[in-house]
């Protein structure tokens, strides 16, 4: 891609326990020389390796400004923090019945086909 695409960004996304195990990926240490990194750590789920060498590499070559991704084309690793969403199926289901919208609970496809089959039309909470 990176021969293709010239020196356009590219990131890569890693959720943070793959990112923990990356020195056991094939040529990890040629990845950025391609991409930037991102590493999605959610609650519970950090970038914490064991492995010193990715720790070297995150605190090497770790940054704390996204926009930098977008300035050079590979090189860099961003910690991206992803929120605990409190999503549960009776909170949809009360959303729903109260006519209120759901949009980032649930992807835009189940929403209208909840809709268009008119489930949830009639719940009840108890």
């Amino acid at each position: 891609m990176r021969a293709r695409l010239g020196n356009v960004p590219l990131t890569l996304l890693l959720g943070a326990d793959a990112f923990n195990r990356l020195h056991t990926w094939h040529r990890w240490e040629a990845l950025l020389d391609h991409v930037h990194i991102v590493i999605a750590e959610r609650p519970g789920v950090s970038a914490h390796p064991d492995d010193a060498s990715i720790m070297g590499l995150l605190d090497v070559h770790g940054v704390t400004d996204a926009a930098l991704l977008h300035t050079i084309s590979h090189g860099k690793i961003f910690r991206l923090q992803i929120p605990w969403l409190d999503i549960s199926a009776t909170r949809i289901r009360d959303l729903l019945r109260l006519h209120h919208d759901p949009s980032g609970l649930l992807p835009a496809g189940v929403i209208d086909y909840i809709h268009a089959h008119q489930l949830y039309a009639h719940t009840q909470t108890s």
